[in-house]
């Protein structure tokens, strides 16, 4: 085993009460675990209580500490962060409650914790032995430099174990002590083994795909660190191992945190739902469509509608518009993009996987998410957990005359002539004075020149508002609105 420079911090105060007490919290600006669903105990089920608890009864102390716990290691990752805490914890009541216990002697209480807390008592690489707590310190040359993933899920230490069969024979340790102690890091590399790492790919998909992502990467060895589910690449120095994490944090190894349906009223459309997906719990990708192919739902990305400006007065028209709906100026269209068939592009993706492995993993995990919904819209008092964004997603429709309060609905243009809106008499001061004013005000309402006679959204814009037009997308509602074949 190995130490590697990720840490918890453990503070200490001595009290007079006898009891054990602790505190956990995780350290800013690292991801949330409780993010994860992952819990951090703070009473008696966690290791650190447990350690100092079973101190207390072998020694007879009667003081007691308070701990606080701040939280960097993952939970459930492989990498001891409860029993790094716990030895942690027994080392400062040893000298706190002044209790002059040798490390063979706080080895033996940390043994009755877990197989791995008395290699912590010790610094620098060791040979564990039994069950792990024979400790053997070796001393070698030189640092080692890993890169270390842990994926979005995690494994129980005690269900791997439970899962795992003795081999009919053990790997010597000797070549890997040697390789290392003489420099030797590729052989070293070469040499890594963790017969836990078949058992916990059985129970968690994440470990097979990073076994696969690591070996298309230049590292000297790979394995997954400990019970799981971390993994790590051996590499032959800081820079190289500096280079290896750009490639990762550049590549689909990214966690989506949230996934959030919005279905719709009448499940036997093509469009089923609208959804919005987090990643890492950082970044939201929203609109994106829920639709019934053939071959069963797919997930299709969010997308706007293209358009083309007017020459003479900047008005966006539709890509396919031959005059200007604005003042009937012939739009010039040929340099436009076009698909294979010639035809012109109408929309275009905001956002889109960059290979068919991550669009796989955002499709089922969106899928997985939908079919969840669908049985959940079946409980009374259902209610969309989309519903709780925030008001963002009323694409424009205060504009329309719907409360910005209203709940968030998915939202289609409608076919046919709009419902004609009930405007409120004007008072007597607005009447015109002169009939200048008077003929000034009905030539404004004249529908616009050229083929296009149909009244746009910017017509019912004030003048400042079209002048800012410019400076933002032209309908906001038509941001993910895509076709449907």
């Amino acid at each position: 085993m190995v130490p590697i420079d990720l840490f918890d911090t453990l503070y200490f105060e001595e009290t007079s009460t006898g009891r054990v007490e602790l505190s956990v919290q995780e350290a800013l600006g690292r991801r949330s675990q409780q993010a994860r669903g992952d819990v951090l105990p703070e009473g008696a089920d966690n290791l650190v209580v447990r350690a100092l608890r079973l101190l207390q009864e072998r020694t007879g102390c009667g003081r007691g500490l308070s701990v606080r716990l701040t939280k960097r290691i993952p939970l459930a990752a492989g990498l001891a962060g409860g029993s790094s805490d716990a030895a942690a914890a027994l080392l400062a009541a040893n000298r706190l409650w002044r209790l002059d216990l040798d490390r063979a002697e706080l080895s033996c209480v940390a043994a009755e914790l877990g197989s791995d807390i008395p290699f912590f008592l010790f610094r620098g690489a060791a040979i564990c032995r039994g069950r792990g707590e024979k400790i053997e310190p070796v001393a070698l040359p030189g640092a080692l430099h890993f890169v270390v993933i842990r994926p979005p899920n995690g494994l129980s230490t005690a269900k791997v174990f439970g899962a795992c069969r003795p081999a009919d024979k053990a790997r010597e340790v000797g070549p890997v002590v040697e390789a290392w102690s003489r420099g030797h890091i590729d052989s070293l590399g070469r040499r890594l083994h963790n017969r836990l790492q078949p058992i916990a790919a059985g129970l968690c998909e994440d470990i097979g795909r990073l076994e696969e992502e690591f070996s298309k990467l230049d590292v000297l060895g790979h394995q997954m660190s400990g019970s799981g589910t971390s993994y790590f690449g051996l590499c032959r120095n800081a820079r190289h191992a500096r280079r290896i994490a750009a490639q990762l944090s550049s590549s689909t190894i990214v966690e989506i945190t949230e996934v959030r349906i919005k279905l719709m009223e009448d499940l036997s459309e093509r469009l089923q739902a609208f959804c919005s997906i987090t990643f890492d719990d950082a970044f939201v990708v929203r609109d994106l469509k829920i639709i019934e192919g053939s071959n069963g739902p797919f997930v299709a990305m969010p997308s706007r509608k293209l358009t083309v400006r007017c020459p003479k007065c900047g008005f966006k028209n539709h890509l396919r518009a031959s005059y200007c709906n604005q003042c009937g100026t012939k739009v010039q269209n040929e340099h436009l993009a076009k698909d294979t068939d010639g035809r012109a592009k109408l929309y275009a993706d905001i956002a889109h996987p960059i290979n068919s492995e991550c669009r796989e993993m955002v499709q089922s995990r969106i899928i997985e998410a939908f079919q969840e919904e669908v049985e959940r819209s079946k409980q009374p008092g259902y209610q969309s957990s989309y519903d709780d964004l925030d008001n963002d997603y009323e694409y424009g429709y205060a504009e329309e005359g719907h409360s910005s309060n209203s709940t968030p609905r998915p939202h289609f243009p409608q076919s046919g002539p709009k419902p004609q809106q009930e405007t409120p008499a004007k008072e007597e001061s607005d009447k015109p004075t002169n009939p200048e004013q008077k003929k000034s005000k009905v030539e404004s309402a004249e529908p616009p020149k050229g083929p296009h006679q149909q009244t746009s959204r910017e017509e019912k814009l004030s003048p400042k508002k079209l002048e800012n037009d410019d400076k933002r997308s032209d309908d906001r509602g038509g941001f993910g609105a895509g076709i449907l074949d």
